[in-house]
């Protein structure tokens, strides 16, 4: 029986791939959100990493 594996530590966009070829899924808290973040950049933020995986399922 396989468990899945969710890094949710040190994710970023440059190693979003990465991660993703070796864990079922990311938890993204503080990579997304950070006391003052503007709701703005998240959402910019949080477009950039859809970007990001959109790419590797091309």
């Amino acid at each position: 029986l396989k468990k899945p594996m969710i890094a949710v530590g040190g994710v970023a966009l440059n190693n979003l791939k990465e991660l993703l070829h070796e864990c079922d899924g990311l938890g993204l808290g503080s990579t997304l959100y950070k006391c003052g973040k503007s709701l703005q950049q998240i959402r910019l933020d949080l477009q950039a990493i859809q970007a990001e995986i959109k790419k590797m399922d091309a």
